[in-house]
C-alpha cells in the first residue's frame, strides 16, 4: 500500500513539474513576442516593415500581371507543349500551335490554370532580388493556386516572407488573393470555336461566325501568314487593365 502510495505521490509530482515547465515555456514565448512586437511598432521600425510590405506588394502584382502576358504570347502556356514553335526574335519564347495538320491541340482551361500557376511561382522568384537598406526579407517557396472565371481570374498565393531587423524576424507575407477582371476565359472559348471550325472546313475560316462572337464578348481577332501553310492568330481584349493578348498558330 505504501508504495503505491509512493508511485502515485510521484506521478503527482512529475505532473506539477510538467504543467509548471510548460507555463515556463510559455511564459517566456510570451514575454518574448510581446518584446518582438513592441520593437516592430516603434516608429522607426514600423516605417521598414510598412516599406517592405508595399515592395513585396509591388512585386507580387507585377508577378501576376507579368504572367498573364508571358501566358498570353505563348498561347495559355509557359513551359513548352509537344509542338511549339521556337521564337527567333525574342529568345526563350515560342509560339504554340492549336491546329496542327488536321489535329487540334488546344490546351484545357484546367490546363492554362496550371501553366499560370507556374509562371507566377517563377516570376515571383524575382522578389528575393529586393534590396533596401535597413532589413532584410527572408522567402520561402511560393505555392499559387489559380482558378479561371467567367470574366475574372483569382490567383491563391502562398508565399511566407519574413522582415528581419537586428536580428529580430516577423512575418510580413503569407497568404494573398488576387482578383484580375480578365477575358481570358472567353479568348479561350474563342480559340477553341476557331480550331473546331477549321477542323470542320479547312479551306477558311467562318468569317461571319467570327464577328458575331467576338462582338458579343468583347474582342477582335487578327489572322496573319505565318509562313505558307501556317497562319498566326492573335486574340485580344482592350477594356481590362491588363489588356489580355493571346496568340497561337494554325498549320494546315
Amino acid at each position: 500500500m505504501k508504495k503505491r502510495n509512493l508511485k502515485k505521490a510521484q506521478v503527482t509530482t512529475f505532473i506539477i513539474l510538467a504543467i509548471l515547465i510548460v507555463g515556463s515555456i510559455s511564459t517566456v514565448i510570451y514575454l518574448q513576442n510581446t518584446k518582438t512586437q513592441e520593437f516592430f511598432e516603434s516608429s522607426e521600425n514600423k516605417a521598414k516593415l510598412d516599406n517592405a510590405k508595399n515592395l513585396v506588394n509591388t512585386c507580387i502584382e507585377n508577378s501576376v500581371s507579368d504572367s498573364l502576358q508571358i501566358i498570353g504570347f505563348q498561347g495559355g502556356y509557359y513551359e513548352k507543349p509537344k509542338y511549339y514553335y521556337e521564337n527567333n526574335g525574342l529568345t526563350g519564347t515560342f509560339f504554340t500551335y492549336y491546329y496542327y495538320q488536321g489535329q487540334i491541340l488546344n490546351p484545357s482551361k484546367t490546363i492554362v490554370e496550371k501553366e499560370l500557376e507556374k509562371a507566377v511561382n517563377s516570376e515571383l522568384e524575382k522578389c528575393k532580388n529586393i534590396e533596401e537598406t535597413g532589413f532584410e526579407l527572408e522567402f520561402k517557396n511560393p505555392k499559387t493556386k489559380v482558378s479561371i472565371y467567367e470574366k475574372e481570374i483569382l490567383f491563391d498565393i502562398n508565399y511566407p516572407i519574413s522582415i528581419i531587423i537586428d536580428g529580430k524576424s516577423t512575418n510580413i507575407f503569407k497568404a494573398h488573393k488576387i482578383n484580375k477582371v480578365s477575358g481570358l476565359n472567353d479568348i479561350l472559348e474563342t480559340a477553341n470555336f476557331m480550331t473546331e471550325s477549321r477542323k470542320e472546313n479547312p479551306e477558311s475560316d467562318c468569317i461571319s461566325c467570327l464577328a458575331e462572337i467576338t462582338e458579343d464578348k468583347n474582342l477582335y481577332i487578327e489572322v496573319y501568314n505565318f509562313d505558307e501553310d501556317t497562319t498566326i492568330v492573335g486574340i485580344y481584349e482592350n477594356y481590362t487593365l491588363e489588356q489580355q493578348t493571346f496568340i497561337f498558330l494554325n498549320k494546315f
